[in-house]
């Protein structure tokens, strides 16, 4: 009797731990990882996502991440990764609050408080789509250029032969 409840503890210990990802798939596209709990180190188990037919969201599995091990029969081995657990290394991105959404990679930022969207990226946002349209007013800091070069520091040709200059 013993032996049999021994057994059963073990199963329980193990249906869920915590541990940090010690290497990953994630160059492969693959969001699979291997989870060192105590002085154990998982087989690749898969990493949850938000995913289905419609979406899909990638956040790779980073090594180094603190992550939570479900095994749902105590069994490691057939147990599934729930990452990002915030922790004294790994804070919750600057401005966090109940009334909005921040998504941060890297340098780049995402952040929405339900009126306000605001995209911020060190180098370069790219809209690749073959239109984009837009409502309202638009205010630009800085240059307008395209293809053809500056729009913010050119001259236009007009009906009697002036030039009319840039404001």
């Amino acid at each position: 009797m013993h032996k049999k409840i021994s057994f059963l503890e073990q199963k329980i210990d193990a249906i869920i731990n915590y541990g940090t990802i010690v290497e990953t798939k994630a160059s492969s596209g693959k969001a699979l990882a291997r989870v060192k709990v105590f002085d154990r180190v998982s087989d690749f188990l898969p990493v949850v996502s938000i995913a289905n037919s419609f979406v899909k969201v990638w956040i790779p599995p980073l090594v180094g991440e603190q992550v939570a091990v479900i095994s749902p029969y105590g069994d490691p081995s057939g147990g599934f990764i729930v990452a990002s657990i915030f922790n004294k290394s790994q804070k919750e991105p600057s401005g966090a609050n109940a009334n909005n959404i921040i998504v941060e990679a890297g340098n780049t930022r995402f952040e929405s408080d339900g009126e306000i969207v605001k995209l911020k990226a060190p180098t370069k946002i790219v809209l690749d789509t073959p239109l984009t349209k837009m409502s309202g007013d638009l205010e630009v800091v800085g240059k307008i250029t395209d293809v053809k070069g500056n729009l913010t520091d050119h001259e236009h040709d007009v009906k009697n032969h002036s030039k009319a200059v840039p404001r």
